[in-house]
């Protein structure tokens, strides 16, 4: 029954007038509910408070006819003809008839009484056509509290009857009759108001706020039940009170915490209506766009973001309000001018009926996630790289140490001949370039520096002497070709030193400036800034150059991509490279035909004291001494490499042995003494490094030397806790390689 009309009229509880606080009563019918013939008594229930009556219901109590019937229904002393009912003010019998078949509100009684009764309120006794057509004589009392009318006739031809005897008996008996009924009338007034009307004062006082009235009501009939389930339903009314403020009072505890939680998220939280218009934000929504709750109510998504990330937003909406299911999305928006890019989940509110009535939104702010996406795999791309770029350096500098050191042996050998030494510089100007190439594409790949060459610098002192070094490119050169470029440092702060190296530094900015300058054909502006923030020193190079496309960004930092029709593409990756190595980070921001801005992250570091970086020591003309006691075992698996380091030492007075496999190596140092284990590192079957073990565990330990074609050996295998007395790298000078060992055998 919960939630259904049990009155046929829908009207009348609206109808009603409660304000004489007394109950209404509904005119009998067959209740659907009950199965019976009933009739209702309704009163309000009110919730009193401290500062308002609260409407909580209407009271509705239940009557069976059935249990007037068994008063009415009692026909002794009546003869063959009389009876007793009740008609309502719908002039409808409301009980059963003695001599009509299932007459209660079917059988209409339109008769004198019923009328005067009525239309005036005007009970009579006499003699009248009763509801049959029979000529009847009855007595009719009116009860105003529930608009019915008590009626008891006797057919006229029995009370009449006897007066074929007497008159006077005649006289006796009619009077008897009326008080008869008038005493049955009285009695059943007696028997079914008062405890009605007891039920109806009760009922009134309840609904009145006083919970604690109860029914005093000790019979057996229905009338009783109806005391007894009145009393049960109050008490459970109490009881659901009780329980209505606990659950309140939860409701609001719930209300509470759903608003703490959702406040203390750091996602973007939003409800809007089917509409679009905002109902509710939380506050990381509200510290997102600088605004409150009560400034965005009932206002649309294009009332707070600008037209392009509202019509993303809005997009996303709509194919929720047609799917109906929540929908994850990753959607990039721009806002007060910086680019976002959140991970939205959108899903539609349902209220209690399963209708659609709102859309919810929770956006999590992935910007610096997708950052660090992207820089762990360029980092993934460095690692694949450096793995590659090893391997390759290696194999490369063999080749171009093979070529370059029979060149300087026919340098040596064809002095006077200019024409063939030109030629044969010029071969090993391009092995140098070759051997550049090696060296720039390892310094993208190397991901760590080496602390040895890292001092306090300033980054404001690095970025004045590149803009002073490239004066003669953008002023000179510039201004003989029409063009000017300018310069602002306005923006050059004063900050604390970094720890790095410089000439990587320079080499960073230099790059960058270079790329600007390309980027402003016709001449432009380059923009520097400095600042600190949280223990970082950060750098901005910004240009008014012909911008980048996102494409174009995407890749700036590959090696060998150019979008120039000169140049290899290693310049931006070298760029990377070095800052990844000094702890930083480098970020861009670029549109097409609005210039780019390059924004490199340093840790900044407390002033300390300047280590002073050893230079490289060069050549130096040593005479030629024969030190045919300095024995000297040569390991290399490239014999052309090998025999050519030999012969040169041999040259030079040493006694020396070459090998070209590892084990055959530590075989000769088994057996004989050496002054100097020179070696290669990449040997197939036996490292070099085990090379170096072996002759540590030696009676006589050898001096160490290693010429190898791995960039930073040392610094690569530096957990092999072996530290060589030299390295030359390859392809090399074959006189820095005898430089190297006359200084081993001085020391």
């Amino acid at each position: 029954m919960a939630g259904e009309d049990i009155f046929p009229d829908k009207d009348f509880i609206a109808n009603l007038n409660f304000t004489n606080n007394k109950a209404h009563i509904y005119n009998p019918y067959f209740c659907n509910f009950c199965k019976k013939k009933s009739f209702y008594i309704i009163s309000p229930l009110h919730a009193l408070t401290d500062t308002q009556n609260v409407l909580l219901g209407y009271l509705t109590i239940c009557y069976d006819l059935s249990a007037i019937n068994e008063i009415t229904a009692d026909y002794r002393n009546l003869g063959d003809t009389g009876e007793v009912y009740l008609v309502n003010k719908d002039k409808v019998m409301i009980t059963e008839s003695r001599f009509i078949q299932n007459a209660s509100l079917r059988q209409r009684v339109d008769t004198e009484p019923v009328r005067k009764i009525l239309g005036s309120s005007q009970e009579i006794t006499g003699i009248y056509t009763d509801y049959r057509g029979f000529q009847t004589v009855g007595v009719s009392i009116y009860i105003p509290e529930y608009q019915w009318i008590l009626i008891a006739e006797i057919n006229k031809a029995e009370l009449f009857a006897p007066l074929k005897t007497l008159r006077t008996v005649s006289l006796t008996l009619n009077v008897s009759c009326c008080l008869l009924v008038s005493y049955i009338g009285t009695l059943f007034a007696l028997s079914i108001s008062r405890p009605v009307q007891k039920l109806k004062y009760v009922t009134d006082m309840f609904s009145a706020g006083k919970l604690e009235e109860r029914v005093s009501l000790h019979r057996d009939d229905e009338l009783g039940e109806l005391a007894h389930s009145f009393n049960s339903m109050a008490d459970i009314i109490v009881r659901e009170l009780h329980c209505s403020k606990h659950n309140m009072a939860e409701l609001i505890k719930s209300e509470l915490k759903y608003r703490s939680v959702i406040n203390n998220s750091s996602a973007l939280i939003s409800i809007k209506d089917l509409n679009g218009r905002y109902i509710l934000i939380n506050s990381a929504y509200e510290n997102f766009i600088h605004k409150k709750l009560n400034e965005v109510t009932g206002k649309t998504i294009h009332d707070v973001f600008p037209g392009d990330s509202a019509d993303k937003i809005e997009l996303q909406e709509k194919k929720v309000l047609e799917a109906k299911h929540p929908l994850k999305s990753e959607v990039q928006i721009v806002f007060n001018d910086v680019q976002h890019t959140f991970i939205s989940t959108t899903f539609p509110l349902y209220n209690a009926e399963s209708a659609m009535y709102a859309i919810g939104c929770i956006s999590t702010d992935i910007t610096d996630l997708k950052k660090m996406q992207e820089e762990l795999l360029q980092s993934k791309t460095l690692q694949g790289l450096g793995v590659m770029a090893t391997g390759i350096a290696h194999e490369f500098n063999n080749i171009l140490t093979i070529i370059d050191a029979n060149i300087q042996l026919l340098i040596r050998q064809n002095k006077g001949r200019e024409k063939l030494l030109e030629e044969l510089a010029i071969i090993r100007k391009s092995c140098k370039d070759g051997a550049e190439v090696v060296r720039r594409m390892n310094e993208f790949t190397r991901t760590s520096s080496n602390p040895k060459k890292m001092i306090p610098v300033n980054i404001n002192d690095i970025a004045e002497n590149v803009v002073i070094f490239t004066k003669p490119r953008w002023k000179d050169m510039a201004e003989g070709e029409g063009l000017k470029y300018e310069f602002n440092r306005e923006g050059l702060k004063k900050v604390p030193n970094i720890m790095g190296n410089p000439a990587e530094l320079r080499e960073v900015i230099l790059n960058i400036f270079m790329n600007a300058f390309d980027a402003m054909p016709e001449g432009g502006t380059i923009s520097l800034s400095t600042w600190q923030s949280n223990g970082n020193v950060f750098l901005r190079i910004a240009d008014t150059g012909i911008g980048m496309s996102d494409e174009v960004m995407k890749k700036i930092f590959d090696p060998f991509f150019t979008n120039k029709k000169k140049g290899m593409g290693l310049g931006m990756s070298v760029v990377y490279g070095i800052v990844r190595r000094h702890g930083g980070t480098i970020e861009i921001q670029s549109q097409p035909e609005k210039g780019s801005i390059f924004t490199m992250k340093f840790p900044s570091t407390a002033e300390a004291e300047v280590k002073v970086i050893p230079l490289k020591t060069t050549a130096k003309d040593y005479k030629d001494k024969k030190k045919n006691s300095h024995r000297i075992l040569v390991v290399e698996d490239e014999l052309v490499i090998g025999n050519i380091v030999k012969n040169f030492l041999s040259d030079h007075g040493y006694i020396v042995q070459y090998v070209n496999e590892g084990c055959k190596a530590i075989d000769l140092l088994a057996k004989e003494c050496f002054d100097l284990v020179l070696c290669d590192i990449g040997i197939p079957d036996v490292s070099g490094w085990e090379i170096i073990k072996f002759s540590e565990t030696l009676e006589k330990k050898p001096k160490i030397g290693i010429i190898t074609g791995f960039l930073d050996i040392t610094e690569k295998y530096k957990n092999e806790h072996l530290q060589p007395d030299f390295v030359v790298t390859k392809p090399y000078e074959l006189e820095d390689v005898l430089t190297s060992v006359r200084k081993v055998f001085e020391i």
